[in-house]
């Protein structure tokens, strides 16, 4: 508990440290040592809350650009004060480890936690009434600004969750049935962001699946989320079965505001405590082996499916021809490993090199970089026209990539294929029309 605490504060996770709260109030609630898990919170919690506090006062710890030398420092005392805070909690304990609550004392501790609970809560519901409107103003409108994680986090609502989320919906309605493809979001959010904010997912599993696999692929989130829940529910009476349901229930929860689904490191565990709550004693039978061949052959994709792009991206980072296609021949898809080998392709072959450019572009058609590179190929070529219109396209997916760079390739290709620029193009780049003049 004291790690957790430490751990969990200093990720400045404000749905985190609510979700956390929420879920200790729930083991409390529903288990059946209540005096017990209180007294585990309050020193676990206590004092991983005085170790944060500390934490905060050291700013080679938690203030951004420190100097090496401070952060050296500090990381030194702050390592002393972790150890110190767990051996506190070690001694502490160790001296409670004998001790007992007789039934009347545990009647009369859970009943002044209800009621200060009960009080907490009031006062909590009646601050939140009364700020809702100013944080969710907040939260709203974010001001297409990173936010940075600093400890002022705690203190605002501020985030781009709720224009990540927008841009999500925008491409669930243009494509519901299917999605726009897994993995895609981060070309949804080139098209439509309003800041140069770069994101790979709207941080919202459910919203995630629904924008990147449409209606087919959220009603199969559904299914599986209903399964685990369900089975949590049913394993609620068992204290293990609470503690693991518990994990359960958080993790849906938390991948409402987060995109948690995209990391094995926290999906790993998660499915295997999933797994151990829906598995059921049975009874042994007889063997089938076209069952087993199947469960084989399911189990040899999975594992393709996880291999193939790693093994693609560690050829891809040889950075030569021969990688370029071992790369293309792991992973098909990769829209990378195709234009490294157009770029070796077009040395000798500007017809495979424009074959390449091609795939890339049908692969991902939304995509900034491919139609880029086409147009920088077309320029290349001299061929004006199909410069500009590749080069246009990818401004069109990205207002802030490579094509809109003042005066680069786009503004000329514009020049070249029409004679033209707008007036504030020709003012900024004074040596546009000599450069394209004959």
């Amino acid at each position: 508990m004291y790690g957790l605490v430490v751990t969990l504060l200093l990720t400045y996770s404000r749905f985190g440290v609510l979700l956390a709260g929420a879920v200790a109030i729930a083991w409390v609630v529903f288990g059946t040592r209540r005096v017990e898990s209180m007294t585990v919170l309050a020193l676990g919690g206590s004092a991983g809350v005085a170790v944060f506090g500390v934490a905060l006062a050291l700013p080679g710890i938690t203030s951004d650009g420190a100097a090496r030398h401070v952060r050296a420092h500090d990381g030194l005392v702050f390592a002393l004060v972790v150890l110190g805070g767990a051996a506190l909690v070690a001694a502490v304990a160790w001296a409670l480890r004998n001790r007992s609550v007789g039934d009347a004392a545990r009647a009369q501790i859970e009943r002044g936690a209800a009621i200060g609970a009960v009080v907490v809560a009031v006062a909590g519901l009646g601050v939140a009434v009364i700020f809702a409107g100013h944080l969710w103003h907040e939260f709203t409108n974010p001001g297409n600004t990173q936010v940075i994680n600093e400890t002022g986090r705690f203190a605002t609502a501020k985030s781009d969750r709720w224009v990540w989320w927008q841009e999500a919906w925008h491409a669930f309605t243009r494509h519901p049935i299917g999605g726009t493809g897994a993995g895609t979001f981060g070309l949804e959010n080139q098209m439509l962001r309003r800041a140069p904010v770069v994101v790979d997912e709207p941080h919202n599993t459910p919203l995630q699946f629904l924008s990147e696999t449409g209606l087919i692929g959220f009603a199969l989130y559904l299914l599986a989320a209903a399964g685990a829940l369900w089975a949590a529910w049913r394993a609620r009476r068992d204290p293990a079965g609470l503690a693991l349901g518990l994990a359960v229930a958080a993790f849906f929860a938390h991948g409402v505001v987060d995109k948690d689904w995209n990391y094995v490191a926290t999906c790993g565990p998660f499915f295997l405590v999933a797994g151990l709550l829906v598995a059921r004693p049975a009874e042994v039978r007889a063997r089938r082996p076209v069952l087993a061949l199947a469960a084989l052959v399911v189990a040899f994709g999975v594992v393709y499916s996880l291999t193939a792009p790693w093994l693609a991206q560690r050829a891809y980072a040889r950075g030569t021809e021969s990688g370029a296609k071992q790369a293309h021949s792991y992973d098909p898809l990769s829209v990378n490993a195709l234009l490294l080998l157009a770029t070796y392709e077009e040395q000798t072959d500007l017809r495979a090199a424009l074959k390449s450019y091609g795939q890339a572009v049908n692969l991902e058609p939304q995509n900034a970089a491919t139609w880029y590179e086409l147009g920088a190929f077309y320029f290349r070529q001299k061929q004006w026209l199909r410069a500009y219109d590749a080069l246009n396209n990818s401004y069109t997916y990205d207002r802030f990539g490579a094509a809109a760079q003042p005066c680069g390739l786009l503004d000329q290709a514009r020049f070249k294929a029409h004679n033209y620029a707008p007036k504030a193009v020709l003012k900024a780049c004074p040596g546009l029309r000599r450069a394209s003049s004959p």
